[in-house]
């Protein structure tokens, strides 16, 4: 067992680990607030995912809920908008999704860097955008 450290906060979660030991989850900040993370190789080195993907200003990934053995991490974003997506970083194949409201729609994108699908309670189907990871 091998202590992750935070963010600055008080405490993480580990959600995933690969066999590289790459392991993603969320942390809070000395702020409160909650964000994603991804380590290195063997857990090393903490490392807050929205420093590595360039996404629209407003948007901020919460959680990181796994990740694949290729380096392709599915996470969770707070957009300025009042819906939360699920990410699929890196064109991770579409699984399922972690229901937070009550429809969730979703489509994948085929190999991408980030697939994006809205949960949302009305109509019209989800919203794609794509992003970048940079590790």
């Amino acid at each position: 067992m091998r202590d992750l450290g935070t963010l600055g906060g008080t405490n993480s979660e580990a959600n995933g680990v690969n066999d590289a030991g790459q392991v993603v989850g969320y942390s809070h900040t000395v702020e409160g607030a909650t964000y994603a993370f991804i380590t290195g190789p063997n857990g090393a080195g903490m490392r807050d995912l929205n420093s590595l993907v360039d996404l629209p200003p407003g948007v901020i990934l919460t959680e990181a809920i796994d990740i694949n053995n290729a380096g392709q991490i599915i996470a969770l974003s707070v957009i300025p908008e009042p819906e939360i997506y699920v990410l699929i970083l890196a064109g991770l194949a579409l699984i399922g999704l972690i229901p937070r409201r009550k429809k969730m729609n979703a489509e994948p994108l085929g190999w991408l860097d980030v697939l994006v699908a809205s949960s949302t309670t009305t109509k019209p189907p989800a919203r794609r955008n794509c992003w970048k990871l940079s590790l």
